[in-house]
């Protein structure tokens, strides 16, 4: 299963007065582009590209707030990695409790070392993950299923585990 989904997503962008008369679509492609690569309330998961904005009706004032808020609704891809799906990552680094990797060329990945049971053990005399055939390098491709999706707006990582 893709660890991406697409869907429409409908949402509000208080728009200040600079924004009126024909760029209130710019306004929400701001609100968009900044929410790219952050993992949202209202998603369930990390935006990672949109397209189709429509402004859904005309704007509306509420009490005494200078900004307008226009209702808008975009087709959306959001990331999100299911528990247990197995991600083929690339060693980036490592330490003695943890491994850092990336999956897909772009998405930071965590396995802590009470996740690591493929026989790998931290050998501090090396400063390497080692087992008895081989040690692990970086830029080694190795397969990391997903425990979860950790973190809140850009600070978010998936934490992984190694399995034998």
């Amino acid at each position: 299963m893709s660890p991406f989904l697409a869907t429409r997503l409908s949402f509000v962008v208080p728009t200040p007065p600079a924004y009126l008369s024909g760029k209130e679509l710019d306004a929400a492609h701001e609100a968009l582009d900044s929410a790219l690569f952050r993992v949202l309330p209202r998603l369930p998961g990390v935006l990672v590209e949109y397209s189709n904005v429509k402004m859904l009706g005309p704007g509306e004032c509420v009490d005494d707030q200078i900004d307008v808020l226009f209702h808008y609704a975009a087709d959306v891809v959001v990331f999100q990695p299911e528990p247990e799906t197995e991600m083929q990552c690339v060693v980036t680094e490592w330490f003695s409790n943890h491994i850092a990797l990336t999956a897909m060329g772009a998405f930071r990945v965590v396995v802590r070392a009470e996740n690591i049971s493929n026989g790998l053990k931290f050998n501090p005399k090396k400063n390497a993950w080692t087992s008895a055939s081989h040690e692990l390098a970086r830029n080694s491709v190795v397969a990391v299923h997903v425990v979860r999706l950790v973190g809140a707006n850009l600070a978010w990582q998936i934490e992984g585990a190694m399995r034998a």
